[in-house]
């Protein structure tokens, strides 16, 4: 069972339909049966974020990964 966690780093927060959206897309990518994978989104607001950059670029999208088993080996080059 995957599951993603979300930190999106910008101005607005997320659609409360995103977490779904992004469930049920990696879900059909990893070919994973329904209830399978798990998806949590988190806003991040700008300041709570920051880089090196000037001026910095707010709009980062940082994605975690944590797999149980490896999926399906033609499923693997969506990683």
């Amino acid at each position: 069972m995957p599951i993603f966690h979300v930190d999106l780093a910008a101005d607005e927060v997320p659609a409360p339909s995103l977490a779904r959206e992004l469930a049920r897309n990696f879900g059909e990518l990893l070919r994973a049966e329904p209830g399978h994978v798990w998806v949590r989104t988190t806003h991040c607001p700008p300041a709570h974020y920051a880089d090196n950059a000037e001026p910095p670029y707010l709009r980062w999208v940082f994605v975690r990964i944590i797999l149980r088993d490896l999926p399906p080996h033609d499923a693997r080059a969506a990683f």
